[in-house]
């Protein structure tokens, strides 16, 4: 099931996922971990077309290794490594996964300065960084779109006057983002990029979501938080602050379908069906008594691999996000 287009659940799969959210915390964490070892054994076990290169040569070399970039050892990024690494290995070539190396932006830099041959990256950090610097990825190619992950703009029960996003690019208003270098600040600068307008707003930058949502509808606080996530990571937060909180549509046409000069989509325009499991009290407007359908944009991820490589390398790597593409789908579905 794709996120592109709307995120819809059969009944079944929402009988689950209710189920679901009634566990405990660390029940819940226990699902998880089991479903997403299972998406990446599955992809591991993938038997993949044959390539024109000597597997059995390549296996006993020791210089096919693809060193890949990533931040931090968790969340989806991490695991599409994991993924994508174990058809790499079936192809004779291993990807070395460094962690801590940094966001997006950090992740281009160490790629242009040849620290790394791969790196899993926002495709509006690579519209951010070629307007900073038109050169900086002339030695880079991107393959994908690998998955997609929502704009959300969650706002206080209080702001009446609010009723979309768009509407902020006023001085008046405030939007707070968690990290000052997060996925969500790179997405809010390529809002400011496409439409100067926004560069009327206010801009806080706030450590942690809990203390964000709390500054929502204060006084001298924020009027919107911008997140860009997975779904499943805004289920905790509707369980905790449904009743006080509630989502924003994102309906900017500056944004729909955007790509970049080189042709790849940065954003896509999607709905968000109002029957998403977990998410029913976020789309819930103050004036409605039932979950409404919300459209935004997710922002795409690309895998980004250096051209210098070797041929056979790069090959690999295609086919390695070729073969990735269900499980790719499976956790756009699940997020």
């Amino acid at each position: 099931m794709k996120l592109y287009g709307s995120i819809c659940l059969s009944n079944t799969e929402r009988k689950n996922m209710n189920k679901f959210t009634k566990l405990g915390r660390i029940e819940r964490l226990g699902v998880l971990f089991v479903m997403l070892f299972a998406i990446f054994m599955q992809s591991a076990m993938a038997q993949p077309d044959p390539l024109p290169t000597e597997l059995a040569e390549r296996q006993n070399q020791t210089d096919n290794l693809i060193q890949d970039c990533a931040g931090s050892a968790s969340g989806t990024y991490d695991l599409t490594g994991n993924i994508l690494a174990g058809h790499t290995n079936n192809y004779g070539w291993e990807m070395d996964v460094r962690h801590g190396v940094g966001g997006t932006l950090a992740l281009i830099t160490a790629m242009a300065n040849g620290e790394c041959d791969t790196a899993r990256v926002q495709a509006d950090g690579v519209v951010l960084a070629i307007s900073r610097d038109e050169s900086v990825i002339n030695s880079m190619s991107m393959v994908g779109p690998l998955y997609g992950e929502p704009v959300w703009a969650l706002t206080s029960r209080e702001n009446s006057d609010l009723k979309d996003l768009k509407q902020i690019n006023k001085s008046k208003y405030t939007i707070g983002i968690v990290g000052k270098n997060s996925g969500s600040s790179v997405t809010w600068a390529n809002f400011v990029l496409k439409d100067r307008s926004y560069e009327k707003t206010n801009v806080i930058y706030i450590d942690d979501v809990d203390t964000a949502i709390g500054k929502l509808g204060q006084l001298n606080g924020i009027d919107v938080l911008l997140m860009v996530a997975g779904a499943g990571t805004l289920i905790p937060i509707a369980e905790q602050y449904g009743d006080s909180i509630y989502l924003l549509p994102a309906t900017d046409k500056n944004f729909d379908d955007l790509k970049s000069s080189r042709g790849d989509k940065v954003f896509s325009k999607i709905t968000i069906d109002k029957n998403t499991a977990g998410l029913e009290a976020l789309l819930t407007p103050p004036n409605k008594r039932s979950p409404q359908n919300l459209q935004t944009v997710v922002v795409e991820a690309y895998l980004l691999m250096r051209d210098d490589l070797p041929s056979d390398a790069k090959n690999a790597l295609r086919e390695s996000v070729r073969l990735s593409e269900a499980m790719f789908e499976t956790l756009n579905a699940d997020r």
